[in-house]
């Protein structure tokens, strides 16, 4: 059996997290994941940042906890379209999904149930890592992953 040796992330002190959180997200359709995005995390400034060139909109979400830049690409496709079948994005290299702690796992669910924003399932638990989550899907199927500890 073959032994990794971990170091403790906090001895690396390289890369503490903190706010505001940041998400990068290309989409299909900007109004519709501004919308998406403004709902679940209650975003109230939202701008367009200045156009390059006719391929791509840039829209900037920001609050104090989280930032969010939306971009759509007019030459994007969707993993389905390169893949060329529905292929679940955790079977691609690479990022396959976001995450962003919630001070109140349960309040924040409750509360995008009330707006129509189902989480995927049920909230589960690791009791290991004292960590609860709920995972959404935004309008182009991308995973994000609210995550509390247990307090």
């Amino acid at each position: 059996m073959r032994r990794i040796a971990l170091v403790p992330l906090v001895a690396l002190s390289v890369a503490s997290a903190q706010q505001p959180q940041f998400l990068a997200v290309s989409v299909r359709d900007l109004d519709a994941s501004t919308r998406w995005y403004t709902t679940v995390f209650g975003i109230n400034d939202a701008r367009d940042l200045p156009r390059v060139d006719s391929t791509v909109r840039t829209r900037m979400l920001s609050s104090p906890d989280v930032v969010i830049e939306l971009s759509a690409h007019s030459r994007s496709r969707s993993l389905r379209d390169i893949a060329g079948a529905a292929t679940p994005s955790y079977l691609v290299h690479g990022f396959f999904k976001a995450g962003v702690f919630v001070p109140n796992l349960d309040s924040t669910v409750t509360a995008l149930r009330a707006r129509q924003i189902q989480p995927s399932g049920t909230i589960q638990a690791d009791n290991a890592t004292g960590m609860r989550w709920a995972i959404l899907r935004d309008p182009d199927g991308n995973y994000v992953q609210l995550l509390a500890r247990r307090g």
